[in-house]
């Protein structure tokens, strides 16, 4: 369809070496499209399949055009936190050769602050119901500079944050269990 064409541009900008121009173009139609999905039946995937793709021909040409890390770093930490469609998600990862050790910093410096709103959640019943997408979002980012540093307790201490069911603290032993840490699994 048109938005097939579109998407085809695009790719074709990337091909005749307009990577910087690109990565503008897909940032602005993942935006579009975000919204759009806010009022459109997404049941057969066709939107959802259109930000995947839009999502793959941003990286691409990120890695072509090797944007200012710092500056990317902080549009995809926005992003991100704030998606409702899990476009960028796992940003860090996915972007990290990109973002290198000065991108990196930007964006782990940009989750801890966010992190410090979040406050802890404890197995009482009204705490579960205490869940939002932004909580989300920022705990799933936190997860991922966790895994990036390959430091379990940092990872611990992010699921520490939520203790609000039991399977939470099995997720917490399981983490220390799989380090080799078996008396912090007991």
């Amino acid at each position: 369809g048109s938005v097939d064409n579109v998407l085809d541009t695009i790719e074709g900008l990337l091909k005749d070496g307009q990577a910087v121009d690109v990565i503008e173009l897909a940032e602005c139609a993942i935006e579009e499209v975000e919204i759009a999905m806010q009022s459109v039946d997404d049941s057969n995937g066709e939107m959802g399949d259109m930000l995947h793709r839009l999502q793959d021909i941003h990286l691409t040409a990120c890695r072509k055009a090797r944007p200012d890390p710092e500056e990317l770093a902080e549009r995809l930490f926005r992003k991100e936190l704030n998606g409702e469609w899990d476009v960028f998600y796992g940003a860090a990862k996915t972007y990290a050769s990109i973002l290198g050790e000065k991108g990196l910093a930007v964006y782990r410096s940009l989750a801890e602050e966010e992190w410090k709103k979040i406050k802890p959640l404890g197995p009482r019943k009204e705490e579960r119901e205490e869940r939002s997408q932004r909580r989300f979002n920022i705990t799933h980012i936190m997860e991922t500079l966790a895994d990036l540093s390959g430091d379990v307790e940092a990872m611990v201490d992010v699921r520490k944050r939520d203790l609000s069911y039991a399977y939470h603290y099995l997720q917490i032993a399981e983490l220390y269990n799989k380090a080799g840490k078996r008396v912090e699994a007991l």
